[in-house]
């Protein structure tokens, strides 16, 4: 891991300490984060290098086939994914050329195939991009870093990384090549958590999109428009909504200060992508055994009540601007009308 002495965003070498987090993967480690006294970026302080990826990324990460939920939840992602690729499609008048970095199922990519778009999904490692190609085949999916893989230049209409620009070590040098491989006039769309949001200022280092050190940058909506206009974007829309991450977000941020972290979450998950934060499990037939299972049924039991008031309370915030995550559009040049 490397440790960052100065600011890489501005430069500045003034970074104050916001407050430690702990790794949902390996919860005995925990990360710095720290706060650009200029720019007012926060980021973590211990940054990974490439050496460092497969251990920060482990197979569980991922899941078997990159499947990481349940088969319910999974049909809930599939239908949330619809209307993103809605929002991304109405700001084109006719098909194009579109990446998607960090492309995970590929649901997102086969939606513009279908809609008649050339379509190329990158994902970082051959275990990661399984299951993108079985929905858009090998061809459309490349392995590698972004930063160092081969793309020719004014290819793409749209480049999108959706919650996973946060991921990235070098983010100035990346703006800088998607200036390269974007078309005049092409789109850029950013997901990303809100560091700024209502939910990450209660949750503190306990929030539950926080996920260091996977997540090297922690942008607020200003830091993030600031980033995109040093790089000559013309951000054209900013959204608060994410029926995908907010309510889900708001609530296990909440159940994070009263259970164990990120719990309902990891009981969500598929088996082969776990979390690996329970320690040893007690055996069938122990005393502990049942009281574990007893607080997993309450907890899950809670979480689901809840729910239906967190949608509310997330979709007010979203209103308010304050939703958990942020969606950014914006383009490399001259906005052309319509």
């Amino acid at each position: 891991m490397r440790e960052i002495s100065r600011c890489e965003i501005c430069g500045s070498d003034t970074l104050n300490p916001v407050f430690e987090g702990r790794d949902m993967f390996s919860p005995l480690d925990s990360y710095p984060v720290m706060e650009c006294a200029a720019c007012r970026t926060r980021q973590t302080a211990l940054q990974p290098e490439p050496e460092d990826l497969d251990l920060i990324y482990p197979p569980s990460y991922y899941g078997t086939n990159n499947r990481k939920f349940h088969r319910a939840i999974d049909s809930f992602l599939r239908f949330v994914c619809r209307g993103r690729c809605q929002h991304v499609a109405r700001f084109f008048k006719a098909p194009g050329a579109i990446l998607d970095v960090g492309c995970g199922s590929g649901l997102f990519l086969e939606y513009f195939r279908r809609q008649g778009w050339n379509v190329t999904g990158l994902e970082l490692s051959e275990n990661a991009a399984g299951k993108a190609r079985l929905h858009i085949g090998d061809d459309a999916v490349r392995v590698g870093d972004f930063d160092r893989i081969e793309l020719p230049e004014s290819s793409f209409d749209a480049v999108v990384f959706w919650h996973v620009f946060e991921h990235l070590p070098r983010p100035r040098q990346c703006l800088d090549k998607v200036n390269k491989i974007l078309k005049p006039g092409g789109m850029l769309v950013i997901a990303v958590p809100d560091s700024d949001s209502a939910q990450a200022r209660m949750g503190r280092n306990k929030w539950f999109h926080l996920d260091v050190p996977r997540h090297v940058f922690h942008y607020s909506e200003k830091t993030l428009l600031n980033l995109l206009g040093m790089h000559g974007f013309q951000v054209t829309d900013v959204s608060h909504h994410s029926l995908e991450y907010n309510p889900f977000g708001l609530l296990q941020t909440m159940f994070n200060w009263c259970f164990p972290e990120n719990e309902v979450y990891n009981l969500l998950r598929n088996r082969s992508a776990k979390l690996d934060s329970q320690g040893t499990l007690p055996s069938p037939g122990e005393c502990r055994f049942f009281l574990r299972n007893f607080r997993f049924s309450l907890e899950l039991i809670s979480f689901l009540s809840l729910f239906p008031a967190a949608f509310v309370a997330s979709f007010v915030l979203e209103l308010c601007r304050q939703g958990g995550c942020i969606t950014v559009c914006a383009r490399n040049g001259p906005i052309s009308p319509g």
